[in-house]
Parts: C-alpha cells; sequence; structure tokens
C-alpha cells in the first residue's frame, strides 16, 4: 500500500512539474504585449491622413503636400493592414514625454483614426520614426515608402 502512494504522489509531482514546464514554454513562444492596439476595419468611422510635403523622405515639394480622409472599410483597411504591419512591441519604444517638452519634433505626416465608438488614436510620423503618445518606434524608409504608395491610390 505504501508503494501504491509513493507512486501516486511521484506520478502527480511529475504531472505538476511537465505541466509547469508546458506553461512556461506557452509564454515563452507568446508575442510580445503590443504598446498600441489598431482596431479592426469594422470599428473604423473615419482615417485621415495628412502629409506635410516632406513625407516620406523630402526634401519639400509642395504637390506632395495633401490630406486624404476615407470611411469605407475597403479603404481603411490598407492603412490599418500598413499599422498592424509595424511592430508595437513596448520594449521597443522610447518614452519622448520629456523630448516633446522640449523640442519640437519634426512631423512629416499623420495618421489619425476616428473609432466608431468616438475614440481617436494619433500617429506622427517623422523621419526614422513613428509615434503614438508619448512613444516612438523606428521605422525604416521602405515601409514609409510603402505607407506613401498605399495613401497615394487612395487620393
Amino acid at each position: 500500500m505504501r508503494k501504491n502512494l509513493s507512486m501516486v504522489v511521484a506520478g502527480f509531482a511529475g504531472v505538476v512539474f511537465l505541466g509547469a514546464l508546458g506553461l512556461i514554454a506557452a509564454n515563452g513562444q507568446k508575442k510580445a504585449d503590443p504598446a498600441v492596439i489598431i482596431p479592426d476595419a469594422k470599428k473604423v468611422a473615419l482615417i485621415r491622413f495628412y502629409a506635410n510635403g516632406i513625407f516620406p523622405d523630402g526634401p519639400y515639394n509642395k504637390k506632395r503636400e495633401f490630406e486624404v480622409e476615407v470611411n469605407k472599410e475597403k479603404q481603411v483597411k490598407p492603412i490599418l493592414g500598413w499599422l498592424n504591419g509595424l511592430d508595437w512591441d513596448r520594449s521597443k519604444a522610447e518614452n519622448i514625454k520629456r523630448l516633446r517638452i522640449v523640442a519640437d519634433l519634426i512631423i512629416t505626416a499623420t495618421i489619425e483614426i476616428k473609432h466608431k465608438d468616438k475614440i481617436s488614436q494619433l500617429f506622427e510620423i517623422g523621419p526614422g520614426h513613428i509615434m503614438q503618445g508619448d512613444y516612438r518606434w523606428k521605422i525604416d524608409n521602405k515601409k514609409l515608402k510603402k505607407l506613401d504608395a498605399i495613401v497615394q491610390a487612395l487620393r
């Protein structure tokens, strides 16, 4: 009887140990918690994109200064898809709260998303960065040019 009890205890301990290992492995594979959540196209009332003539990579050109507003699901999907393709990992963000206070950041374009539930999100694009709130992430020029192509097609 004692032998059976020790086998049951050992078996239970093994199950708990393996379960814990599985939980650790599952959490290790989990994608990082994003700092920015991009809404589903069905929840978007309007996207307004503005470029100041320098976007995507300068120099200033008056013909490149424009604003586009889209409100149909088919129109907002490419912009939301582009935003979803960025890495919004919190650990890769730079806190720019103090920088905003002491410096004028160069903003070459903005993306404003108005949700159907009246919430708004503002993304600011500058040379080599995209900003949302008090954080910014590095972004390469190829991605900015891809966004430019998406928006130009909507004009």
